[in-house]
Order: C-alpha cells, then sequence, then structure tokens
C-alpha cells in the first residue's frame, strides 16, 4: 500500500487548459442564446462551428472558421443545385450516381480556391442536403434551400462566438507579449539617470 502511494505521488494529472474552459464557454453561449432567440431552433450546428472553430490561437481559429464557414456554402450551393435537378429524375439509383458525381464537384471546388481543410465539411452538408431530400418530400428545394441557408447561419453565429470568447479570453503570457515593449521602454525612462 505504501509503494502504492509512493508511486501515486509521482502521477502528473494534467490542469484543465484554458483552451477547455474556452471552448466550454462559447458552447454555452451557443446554448443559451439559441434558447432565448428562437427555442424551437436546434443550436447543434452552431456550438459545433463553436468547437471547431476554437484554437489555440487568433489566427488559427479564424483560419479553420473561415474554412468551415466555406465548406459549408459550398456544399449547401452544390446540394441545392443537384435538388433542382432532382425533378428531372425519379430514380433512387440515379440519385446515387448524382450523390457520387456531386461529390467529386464538391472536392474539386475546394482544391480549386485552394481550401483542401473545407473538403470534409462541405461533402457532409452536401450528403446531409442530397440525403435528407428524400425525407422532405414535395417540398424538396424550398426545404433544402431553407435547410441550407440555416445551416450557413448557424455556422457563422458558431464561429463568431468562438472567435470572440478567443478574443475576450487570452492567456495572460499573450497580454503580457502585448503590454512588455511599452512597459520595458518605460523601465528605461524611470532607470535613466535624472538630470536635476
Amino acid at each position: 500500500m505504501k509503494q502504492l502511494l509512493n508511486r501515486l505521488k509521482y502521477i502528473k494529472i494534467p490542469r484543465i487548459g484554458l483552451r477547455n474552459i474556452k471552448t466550454a464557454l462559447a458552447v454555452l453561449i451557443c446554448l443559451i442564446g439559441f434558447r432565448f432567440v428562437d427555442s424551437n431552433r436546434s443550436p447543434v450546428y452552431a456550438c459545433i462551428a463553436a468547437i471547431i472553430s476554437m484554437q489555440n490561437t487568433m489566427e488559427n481559429s479564424i483560419s479553420i472558421g473561415l474554412s468551415r464557414f466555406l465548406g459549408t456554402v459550398i456544399g449547401s450551393t452544390i446540394g441545392i443545385l443537384f435538388i433542382l435537378t432532382k425533378y428531372l429524375y425519379y430514380n433512387m439509383w440515379l440519385h446515387f450516381f448524382f450523390i457520387a458525381i456531386g461529390i467529386i464537384i464538391v472536392i474539386y471546388l475546394n482544391v480549386f480556391i485552394k481550401r483542401r481543410d473545407s473538403v470534409a465539411i462541405s461533402c457532409v452538408v452536401f450528403l446531409i442536403i442530397m440525403i435528407n431530400s428524400e425525407n422532405f418530400g414535395e417540398q424538396t428545394a424550398h426545404a433544402s434551400l431553407i435547410y441550407a441557408v440555416d445551416r450557413t447561419v448557424d455556422t457563422v453565429i458558431g464561429v463568431i462566438v468562438a472567435l470572440l470568447v478567443n478574443i475576450a479570453v487570452r492567456r495572460r503570457k499573450y497580454v503580457a507579449k502585448e503590454i512588455a515593449p511599452e512597459s520595458s521602454d518605460e523601465l528605461e525612462e524611470d532607470s535613466s539617470p535624472r538630470s536635476e
């Protein structure tokens, strides 16, 4: 027992990091915000965007957030265009074939605009629109358009919340580095010999 207690002394338990807390705060803000604005609307996509966009630096958060936004726009746009052409055919097997063609187009567009990191989210959004279009019935194009707009808006909300939390809650050492040049000038002035 004594040996076990001695070994436990050397086990390092990691602390809860600042990014962990900022992510939880961003999700909490999304949940509360959606509850107050529209209690019938699900905050899940805004929360997902906030989680993915919350990075260790502001630059990374902006980059990931932009990728998520562009990926959502590309995937939803191609999805809506394909849903509009769905009225030209009424065959499940052709629908599957068009989904595969759509995935090729979605990936190509992301590569073309040099946003390879947006490929996954673009394909996911496209697939959700295309597969859910079976459940929308006669209102397919209209429901898909509403879904695409809602998904894009929710993504933008999540990204903005993550960026604002990232700005508001920063590590002390980064804030200190920004303040340090001014304070070092003041120290040099104070330490210089005074002529009276």
